[in-house]
């Protein structure tokens, strides 16, 4: 019975589900997998240096991992933001264009962070933002206008660990 050698197991252990780039750093291949929370294997055919760069709703320790055949160690990936994304809903589109959203950091001596307010265009009365925010963080929030009430006027928003 003879054996040969077909790749190499590259072993990832991601706090968070992800999609991720591989690529091969002589031979520029590149192929995307999807990785899933805990700990998974993706099969690469040649020897040398990859790049693995994770991508999606997480933001992890470094951009982007080194990883060798020649000293093959678990990959760890450990996340450390994640996107917050929300809505604000208006009753007319004339005033929708200036609409941002306050964060202040429960704790922080931080000044808030602003951040716009998009219509969707398929309905123009709500607007999306979208942040990045660190696991754990209490946040209030608050949508600013000129000449519009809210209510409620600001939200609590707790980003789970």
């Amino acid at each position: 019975v003879v054996f040969e050698q077909q790749g190499y197991f590259l072993a990832v252990d991601a706090t968070h589900a992800a999609e991720a780039t591989i690529t091969h750093d002589t031979s520029a291949k590149a192929m995307e997998v999807s990785l899933p929370a805990g700990t998974s294997q993706h099969c690469l055919a040649d020897a040398g240096l990859y790049t693995l760069v994770p991508s999606g709703c997480f933001k992890f320790l470094q951009k982007s991992y080194a990883w060798s055949t020649a000293d093959a160690k678990v990959v760890k990936l450990v996340a450390t933001s994640t996107q917050m994304v929300g809505t604000v809903k208006v009753k007319g589109t004339s005033k929708a264009q200036a609409i941002k959203v306050s964060v202040v950091k429960e704790g922080s001596d931080d000044p808030p962070t602003l951040v716009e307010a998009t219509p969707l265009k398929k309905d123009p009365t709500t607007l999306t933002y979208s942040l990045w925010v660190n696991f754990g963080d209490r946040l209030l929030v608050t949508p600013l206008a000129p000449d519009l009430l809210f209510y409620p006027p600001s939200a609590p928003a707790l980003v789970p660990q």
